[in-house]
């Protein structure tokens, strides 16, 4: 690559790379969230190694207002439920670092 030349990153055959992400890159997938492959980890990104918001000076401008989108959102769900210890109180192990 010499100075001045133009480089061109296709943030979707980044994000389909089936050499990353398997032979289903291409479908929708949450799962693969549970435990990403290793060749991930050397992705540059703001969100789980993805590309569709870029990184560095030139990201989206709109990823924080997506991120407080969701967490809007995700602050309206969880309200509408009522949460319980899922053991009785006297079997919490408190533990410190």
């Amino acid at each position: 690559i010499s100075k001045g030349d133009w480089i061109r990153i296709s943030i979707r055959a980044i994000n389909c790379q089936e050499e990353v992400w398997g032979p289903d890159a291409r479908e929708f997938n949450p799962e693969r969230w549970r435990d990403p492959p290793k060749a991930v980890s050397t992705m540059p990104g703001l969100i789980q190694q993805q590309m569709s918001f870029s990184t560095g000076p030139k990201s989206c401008i709109g990823y924080k207002f997506g991120l407080m989108q969701m967490k809007a959102m995700m602050f309206c769900l969880i309200r509408a439920f009522e949460f319980e210890p899922a053991i009785p109180k006297e079997m919490v192990i408190r533990r410190s670092l």
